[in-house]
């Protein structure tokens, strides 16, 4: 929970803080995916992780970008 906490904190903050291009300020957003470990007690190594934070970050660019996608519990029982 924590870290989805800081997850949406990162999002929020990056989403409401331009940047300065000369006397221009941009805007932009950023999505966030996130896998836990271990999964029905069993450590994930490192290429799964990444490959399951992968397929939640491309749900969060599905869903419109700006946005925060993890695991489930539910959906951590399953690897795949």
């Amino acid at each position: 929970e924590e870290t989805l906490q800081l997850a949406e904190t990162l999002r929020a903050t990056f989403a409401r803080t331009p940047c300065q291009d000369g006397s221009r300020l941009i805007y932009a957003t950023v999505s966030i995916g996130a896998a836990w470990s271990p999964v029905l007690g069993v450590p994930l190594g490192a290429a799964m992780l990444i490959d399951r934070a992968d397929q939640r970050l491309y749900e969060a660019k599905q869903s419109g970008r700006n946005a925060v996608r993890h695991d489930t519990l539910e959906g951590a029982a399953t690897l795949g």
